[in-house]
């Protein structure tokens, strides 16, 4: 109750002297009038001035600014001051109040004279205004074909990229997939839709993992019914999911397999990242190469098609979980499904060190998991397997066809190809040069003879998919065509 009548009359208080503050204006005009009638006045009124000039020295200080001012203009602002004298000094005292209301009361009127004389008026600068994104800062999320229903171009197994530009959001959301020779979008937000009941979410966040690096993701949903044909999709990272699909007229249902992040060369470019000092890690993608026979209690087992991913997470603290493991052997999940896989992962350099998770399915939908860089092990009660880790045997750019886009400043153009060693730009320029591999890494790089790097970037999922930044610093999109 207390603070309220307090703040009651102080409200009055402030006020009052805004009341008083405005006649105080109006009288000033006034003798600002009269102020200038006298200099029009006779050798007499010059000694009045001279005399009031002499007692506004004693009554009011001279700011900085008004020493600075020509001697005309302080005969003229003198005098006004002087014939407001009386008035002047109980209105300093109650505007100080409305400017300074932590200042007690009884305080004011001894402090006036030296706040006007010592506490100049601070302006805040203007908030520093975040500098839009290039076109070129973009989360690129890679994936895979799981399945293709309405879509004739696409197969299981195609590359496919979900594109976002930082600056455009997500109404400039594409989705697009590699199929044979061409590259087909499947989904565009900028697409005119009818009317209809939509429900949207979405985010987009980043991250530095490695000094020079930055980690991207985003998810996004558009749901909902409209009077026409719309494509509706989910990305689902976390998940490893998306899906786009379409009822009605050219009815279509795409799944796909989505990475949960992409890391490469870059800065910041979101007001919300973070830096990442739990981990300095980067996703690896390995061949797992089985040892021994399936166990009888897993099934059909493609083994041939085995992969380890790992997927650093940028967060610190005791027992943090910075990473998280997949491995699938074709279809079959066996660690990381859903939203599992999890771990407290150390870093050697830029590899996630050796890890181990002690606990089974029963305890944490995982089964126990031993790491060591070479061999990856999974125990359950009932079975046991044991894989090396290998480089995979797609993890090369200078073997089979791979056709796709570049971006640039001007925004997007087709006619990307990379064919036994010969990388050919749209504008029918061809780059020869030989590839880099660091295939435990899932990153490649494009260089000269000479050791020049022409193109630097890293392989998706399935190795269908490559997305790179050529020397000069345009985008690079690559489906692998065969």
């Amino acid at each position: 109750m207390g603070f309220r009548d307090d703040n009651e009359a102080l409200r009055a208080r402030t006020k009052a002297a805004e009341q008083r503050a405005e006649r105080a204006e109006t009288e000033r005009e006034r003798m600002e009038r009269e102020l200038a009638e006298a200099k029009a006045n006779d050798e007499a009124d010059a000694k009045r001035i001279a005399e009031l000039e002499a007692r506004l020295a004693k009554l009011e200080p001279r700011s900085r600014a008004r020493q600075k001012k020509a001697k005309a203009g302080r005969r003229k602002l003198a005098v006004m001051g002087v014939l407001v004298a009386v008035m002047l000094v109980p209105l300093v005292a109650g505007f100080l109040v409305y400017r300074n209301t932590s200042k007690k009361a009884e305080d004011i009127g001894a402090s006036v004279a030296a706040t006007a004389a010592e506490a100049p008026v601070a302006v805040p600068p203007p908030p520093e205004q975040p500098a839009q994104a290039s076109p070129l800062e973009r989360i690129r999320l890679a994936a895979v074909v799981r399945s293709a229903d309405g879509v004739e171009e696409l197969e299981a197994g195609d590359g496919c990229v979900a594109d976002l530009g930082i600056a455009e959001g997500f109404s400039g959301l594409q989705v697009r997939c590699g199929a044979g020779e061409h590259v087909v979008t499947i989904y565009d937000g900028a697409a005119s839709s009818p009317m209809g009941m939509i429900a949207v979410s979405d985010d987009a966040a980043e991250a530095v993992t490695i000094p020079g690096y930055v980690s991207r993701t985003m998810h996004y949903s558009r749901t909902g019914q409209w009077s026409g044909p719309q494509a509706q999709i989910q990305l689902d990272p976390d998940q490893h999911a998306a899906r786009i699909w379409r009822q009605g007229i050219e009815a279509r249902d795409v799944l796909l397999h989505l990475e949960s992040s992409a890391t490469g060369r870059g800065t910041p470019a979101l007001s919300a990242g973070q830096s990442g000092e739990g981990t300095i890690a980067r996703g690896t993608l390995a061949k797992l190469a089985l040892r021994g026979d399936v166990p009888s209690v897993l099934g059909e087992l493609d083994t041939d098609d085995c992969v380890l991913r790992t997927e650093p997470q940028p967060r610190s603290g005791s027992g943090a979980l910075t990473a998280r493991l997949v491995a699938r052997c074709g279809e079959r999940i066996l660690y990381g499904a859903g939203r599992s896989g999890w771990v407290p992962a150390p870093a050697d350099g830029e590899i996630i060190g050796p890890v181990e998770d002690t606990q089974m399915s029963a305890a944490d939908t995982d089964p126990m998991m031993t790491f060591t860089g070479e061999t990856l092990t999974l125990v359950e009660p009932e079975w046991r397997i044991l894989f090396d880790i290998e480089p995979h045997p797609k993890c090369t750019l200078s073997e089979g066809t791979w056709v796709g886009v570049l971006r640039d400043e001007s925004g997007l153009r087709e006619g990307l190809s990379l064919t036994d060693g010969e990388l050919t730009l749209p504008d029918g320029t061809v780059l020869m040069g030989n590839e880099d591999m660091r295939c435990h890494e899932g990153v490649a790089r494009w260089a000269t003879e000479e050791g020049t790097t022409m193109l630097e970037g890293r392989f998706g999922p399935s190795f269908a998919t490559y997305l790179g930044r050529l020397a000069t610093g345009e985008l690079v999109e690559l489906y692998r065509a065969d």
